[in-house]
């Protein structure tokens, strides 16, 4: 099997402005492991089976 090759060109930045954001707090029950499922118009379920791997918040420590 040969090594991939590029058929485009290489994506060009479309502008010198970045956009920044500072910290972000999530509030229960979307601050766990847990995997949470929209149930009803005011009504969620957390998923104690499937969870993420790395809370995502705990990501960039």
């Amino acid at each position: 099997m040969g090594t991939p090759e590029r058929t485009a060109a290489p994506l060009k930045t479309r502008t010198d402005i970045w956009l920044k954001i500072g910290n972000i707090n999530v509030a229960p029950p979307f601050d766990g492991k847990s995997l949470v499922y929209r149930l009803g118009v005011s009504r969620y379920g957390k998923d104690f089976y499937n969870v993420y791997t790395v809370i995502p918040a705990d990501e960039d420590r």
